[in-house]
């Protein structure tokens, strides 16, 4: 198999703290640093390449690099989102669902998915179509565990994303 080279990102929160480590760590573990103005909060992004043969290969690595990161920057910053591509290829985009889609999942209408789309707790989409607002099915599905925390019920597989998941392939 021929040797490749891939990307591993890193995704923080971006407080005051935790910048101040990843830049001291980029050097010694050749790590390049990107801030960005995100809604709802600003990150940063650690991007790191690795010559891999296999993709377990890579795997590995990222795990080491997200240790080692754990140690810098301590256990109060954990990441937001790790995503590992060959360099030559596009990131790859994260699942996303429609308003529609959101309200199967949760079970409501799509009106009401509408409404709560409006809240202030509500994730912000991760873009926005002619057809309406897509959001990261991650995202939903932290906000149903959230909402159906604090209504004191229990969730066990009442978010209807896999026959979404499916229902696209």
């Amino acid at each position: 198999m021929a040797i490749s080279f891939w990307l591993v990102k890193i995704e923080y929160e971006r407080t005051p703290s935790t910048l101040a480590a990843l830049h001291k760590a980029a050097n010694k573990l050749e790590l390049v640093v990107t801030e960005f103005e995100r809604e709802p909060r600003p990150t940063v992004l650690v991007t790191r390449s690795y010559q891999c043969t296999y993709p377990e290969e890579v795997m590995s690595e990222a795990g080491s690099l997200i240790a080692g990161m754990r140690e810098r920057v301590g256990p109060h910053c954990p990441p937001l989102a790790v995503v590992m591509h060959p360099e030559h290829e596009p990131e790859p985009v994260p699942p996303v669902m429609t308003l529609s889609e959101v309200g199967v999942a949760l079970k409501v209408s799509r009106q009401r998915a509408q409404q709560l789309s409006q809240q202030p707790d509500f994730p912000k989409p991760v873009a926005k179509t002619a057809n309406g607002p897509i959001y990261a099915i991650s995202d939903i599905a932290q906000y149903h565990r959230t909402r159906e925390h604090r209504k004191g019920r229990e969730t066990k597989g009442q978010l209807i994303l896999p026959k979404i998941i499916e229902i696209r392939r």
